[in-house]
């Protein structure tokens, strides 16, 4: 179910989000072999908790701004592409 909506475009946002992310995963690894991949992932896996453990209230404030920022301009695409926002009422019953 999720694959269809995904694939059929009724939900922009994710769709996005995956084309993206696959879209990364094949540059990386056209860029570089797949045993560099996971040394690199080993260790970010390794040293990301013990940086959250120690500065988790910094990051936790970025990533509110960036998630704020990033929701912002999501609105404004949708505003310059379809002329309206997704998230405000639109249609009003009377």
């Amino acid at each position: 179910m999720t694959f269809g909506v995904i694939a059929s475009g009724q939900d922009l946002k994710k769709f996005l989000l995956v084309t993206g992310t696959l879209g990364a995963i094949s540059f990386l690894d056209y860029r570089y072999p797949a045993a560099t991949l996971i040394y690199i992932a080993s260790v970010i896996l390794l040293i990301v908790p013990v940086v959250y453990e120690k500065h988790g209230d910094i990051i936790d404030i970025l990533a509110e701004r960036v998630l704020f920022e990033l929701n912002n301009l999501y609105e404004n695409l949708m505003m310059k592409i379809f002329g309206k926002s997704q998230n405000s009422q639109e249609y009003i019953e009377d």
